[in-house]
């Protein structure tokens, strides 16, 4: 302040509220600075936890999916627990939470219900819903993983330290929506399944006189029959595109599908054999009609004949790996590859 505004302010002439001014601005911005000086405090410490926070979650994650991808092939029909744990267990140190490799965790398998969000023992019996799942639990707290988060400036409120933790659940199953491009385009009867494949075991059914599957034949009748899926067509260029390109949209469970009357012999010169394919599953296969999807099933073709006859000659496999799709549906030979749940 100059000479000449000591003056005026010691003028009595002066306005007394101007004279507090000055007072009340050095105050004022007193005020803002220590607030400033807070919320960047808070800023810190609350950026550096979200980003262990992440790092945790990025660790649970690849654990818990490095874990599920050795639940299948199944073993007699049953996830391979033991594999799924070993490889989790292994696979957790090589993550790091503060530049710091994790050397503890939690690691269980069971079946992870799609539904209500919870964990079965492997012992259980899978119902509806019920898929094969590993779930990983990784933390930061004292005495795991090097102990608590430390805050820079938490202290001056009254905490130094943070506990974290963060939990995935990676789940693989058989398919209860596959994606566009994954099936064969052959629906079969729930009947077939009943007949050729073994639910107590999740595997096909053993012919005894061969000692491998049963062979069976597809020909528009009762096991099941050519389907062009949400189009209700019968011509065989629909048939001989879709055997190219598999079903042009997402198909789900408990979706109609429909099944043709029947195509000309030129179809089956198309079919590739001595290959695995994935199909849907109906209800039964009343040709002309939608019916609905109850499952996806994997069947290995082994041969295509047309002329009079006009059959594809199948049998079912088992541990088919599908290319995506969301889990949760009957095990029908058919598994997705693994994915987060929670």
């Amino acid at each position: 302040m100059n000479k000449h505004e000591d003056f005026r302010q010691n003028d009595p002439a002066f306005p007394k509220h101007l004279k507090n001014q000055r007072g009340q601005v050095s105050i004022m911005v007193a005020l803002m600075t220590m607030v400033l000086v807070t919320f960047t405090a808070l800023s810190v410490d609350i950026g550096h936890v979200m980003i262990v926070r992440n790092q945790l979650q990025n660790a649970a994650d690849a654990t818990a999916l490095s874990g599920a991808a050795y639940l299948y092939p199944a073993v007699a029909g049953v996830p391979n627990w033991s594999q799924a744990q070993t490889q989790a267990t292994s696979y957790l140190p090589k993550n790091s939470v503060e530049k710091v490799a994790l050397s503890q965790g939690t690691v269980i398998t069971g079946y992870w219900n799609m539904t209500s969000a919870t964990l079965k023992s492997t012992n259980s019996t899978p119902g509806t819903g019920d898929v094969p799942a590993v779930k990983v639990t990784v933390s930061k707290s004292a005495g795991n993983n090097g102990g608590a988060v430390k805050l820079y400036f938490g202290s001056v409120f009254g905490y130094s330290t943070v506990n974290l933790s963060a939990t995935a659940v990676a789940v693989v199953g058989s398919p209860s929506t596959v994606n566009a491009g994954d099936l064969f385009p052959i629906a079969m009867a729930q009947g077939t399944y009943n007949s050729y494949w073994d639910s107590t075991t999740n595997s096909p059914k053993i012919n005894p006189l061969t000692g491998q599957p049963y062979i069976f034949n597809i020909n528009s009748g009762p096991q099941g029959g050519w389907s062009t899926f949400l189009q209700q067509v019968n011509d065989s260029p629909s048939i001989i595109n879709l055997l190219t390109n598999g079903n042009p949209t997402p198909l789900q469970i408990g979706q109609n599908v429909w099944l043709s009357t029947g195509v000309k012999a030129d179809v089956y010169s198309h079919v590739a054999v001595n290959v695995n394919v994935i199909v849907a599953v109906v209800a039964n296969s009343s040709p002309g009609t939608m019916q609905p999807i109850v499952a996806f099933a994997a069947l290995h073709i082994i041969l295509a004949l047309g002329g009079s006859s006009k059959i594809v000659e199948v049998q079912f496999t088992n541990n088919l790996k599908i290319p995506d799709g969301i889990p949760g549906g009957p095990n029908y030979g058919v598994y997705t590859p693994p994915t987060l749940a929670k």
